[in-house]
């Protein structure tokens, strides 16, 4: 994409090729997990992670067969641990076709296809993507 700015044309990477190029960094500094988490002393890095997971599912009442949308899913790595934790049904949303593809790449892994999956869309049009009242619960970004 070129931004014309009077006779200078500057170049600018668009949100989807910043998450392209940008994810691959994400993954090496984070694993499949995109967020923040607290390490407690002797808690190693995967378990502080899983953890916290944990935690945000018991806190917004997670329950066994609940279906449950991700927004912002990223290559699904908390959609995963937390669908293993809670039992339920996850979809992630995330707006960058890499990252959904690499996310589900890691569920057929994990062998978790079944119960989570992922699509491209915008968090601004759920109703129209998926219906109204079409999940129990979302989770929450990190």
């Amino acid at each position: 994409m070129l931004f014309l700015m009077g006779s200078t044309a500057l170049p600018i990477m668009t949100v989807s090729g910043y998450y392209d190029g940008a994810t691959q960094i994400y993954e090496f500094a984070w694993a499949d997990s995109f967020h923040f988490s607290r390490f407690y002393k002797g808690e190693s890095f995967y378990a502080s992670l899983a953890r916290h997971e944990h935690y945000l599912a018991s806190h917004i009442g997670l329950r066994s067969g609940m279906r449950v949308l991700d927004v912002g899913c990223g290559v699904g790595g908390p959609a995963l641990e937390i669908a293993r934790f809670s039992d339920v049904t996850i979809v992630g949303l995330n707006n960058n076709d890499f990252q959904v593809g690499r996310a589900r790449r890691y569920t057929k892994k994990a062998g978790l296809d079944d119960r989570v999956t992922y699509v491209k869309g915008d968090f601004m049009k759920l109703s129209e993507q998926f219906g109204e009242n079409s999940f129990d619960a979302g989770t929450p970004r990190f």
